[in-house]
């Protein structure tokens, strides 16, 4: 009995050991999946002032091709935004930009290259987030990764006030940036009340929900 079970229990932890490794191996695959691209490497996209900037490189050889670039809001329905018309004759490794003046805003934006006909490169994923007028909170309802972003393009100092229910003052915060972090509020369930206040002058004020 006790040997049937020490066999058992090797079983086990080679198991084990089989699964940890196999993880490995797909999270290294996964890491690695921009390099393995045949035609595409290094395609990046950063956020600013509301579009989205993007850049990538084709492998030597790829050419003639018309290059679309795509957006999605859910890493599945994609919409062209943009085409670079090919070139033929030149085979050599070429860097491309692309600025995007129309991305979908306050949200991910997910980026992939149509490749005529050598198909679709590999998908990236960049948050474009843009306040005119306006306060956003993402996510919402709040949680400790949760941001308050507003507009403060002067980097103005603002003050920022928060109030439960009942009218107690539960936090306050001062900066100036444009963003202000809500992982420090007290996470009670229910309604907050926030205001913004900038060289003395009241220019925000909503509510908060707390799951």
């Amino acid at each position: 009995m006790n040997l049937l079970s020490s066999k058992v229990k090797i079983l086990s932890e080679q198991s084990v050991r089989m699964i940890f490794l196999a993880c490995i191996v797909f999270f290294n695959l996964f890491s690695h999946a921009q390099i393995l691209h045949p035609y595409v490497k290094k395609l990046n996209a950063t956020a600013v002032d509301g579009k989205l900037f993007i850049t990538w490189t084709t492998h030597a050889g790829f050419s003639c091709q018309d290059i679309h670039i795509e957006l999605s809001t859910d890493s599945i329905n994609f919409t062209r935004k943009g085409t670079y018309f090919g070139l033929c004759g030149d085979t050599a490794e070429k860097d491309y930009s692309y600025l995007i003046e129309d991305p979908f805003l306050n949200t991910t934006n997910y980026i992939r290259l149509e490749l005529g006909n050598f198909g679709y490169s590999y998908v990236i994923s960049e948050d474009v987030i843009y306040v005119e007028n306006d306060v956003i909170i993402v996510p919402h309802p709040v949680t400790n990764e949760s941001n308050m972003i507003f507009s403060n393009p002067l980097r103005e100092e603002i003050s920022a006030s928060f109030y439960n229910r009942n009218g107690k003052l539960i936090y306050q915060i001062s900066t100036k940036e444009d963003r202000i972090s809500l992982a420090e509020i007290p996470k009670k369930h229910g309604i907050i009340v926030y205001y913004l206040v900038g060289e003395g002058n009241l220019i925000f004020r909503g509510r908060l929900f707390l799951e």
